[in-house]
């Protein structure tokens, strides 16, 4: 797509409306690999097209984005995602204790409250730091792994993991896959564009289960 480069990062926004329904706010093709810098530039750009009232940013924990958000959409609650938690885990542990571990995030996922979530929690990482220092870097993220128990249970699996977006860069590479390279920046463009409207127009057709109370949560 550019001289000597074969693979770069896309970026993509997708946000949820109070009524329940998915959107592709922004996607951005920078060039080189993901970095909290290019996050930074798209804050700023959906801000100036007129986003606001952002509740909450579910992310990966990519270094420097926390630090982002709190700059660009300070009202924003940054919620780091479970699924990205686990793979992390997964590979900083050894096979004999992971199945274990899985089993105590997932007594973690269960908690009624806020605060019971952080309380189990901050007792996992006091467990594993004793082992494997990687759970030490935990301590500072307890808040932003737990951000999504403010909400019913049943909305719950909706703000605790990027898998939505996950799904949508699934299908995306599959049909790059199909499609094979592309001779130029422009071309490239071209496909994501087509690719994220034809996304936008499924998206606005249908509501999320549970999308009343969704809007009663945030209209409450």
């Amino acid at each position: 797509m550019r001289d000597n480069v074969s693979k770069e990062a896309v970026y993509a926004v997708l946000g949820l409306t109070k009524d329940g329904r998915r959107e592709v706010l922004s996607y951005f093709l920078p060039g080189g690999d993901e970095k909290s810098s290019v996050w930074k530039e798209i804050f700023i750009n959906l801000k100036d097209r007129g986003l606001s009232g952002v509740k909450m940013i579910i992310s990966d924990d990519l270094p420097g984005v926390t630090e982002v958000i709190e700059e660009i959409f300070p009202e924003a609650k940054h919620q780091l995602c479970w699924f990205h938690l686990k793979k992390n885990i997964k590979n900083k542990v050894r096979k004999t204790h992971f199945d274990q571990i899985l089993r105590e995030l997932e007594y973690i996922f269960e908690s009624k409250t806020e605060n019971e979530a952080k309380d189990r929690l901050l007792a996992f990482i006091n467990k594993w730091s004793k082992l494997y220092r990687y759970f030490n870097n935990l301590r500072g993220k307890i808040d932003n792994y737990t951000y999504f128990f403010k909400f019913p249970y049943k909305l719950r699996s909706y703000f605790s993991t990027t898998n939505w977006i996950e799904r949508c860069f699934k299908e995306l590479k599959d049909n790059i896959r199909i499609r094979g390279y592309f001779h130029s920046e422009e071309s490239a463009n071209k496909f994501l564009y087509i690719f994220f409207r034809d996304k936008n127009l499924k998206y606005q057709n249908r509501k999320l289960r549970y999308s009343n109370i969704l809007e009663e949560t945030f209209n409450g």
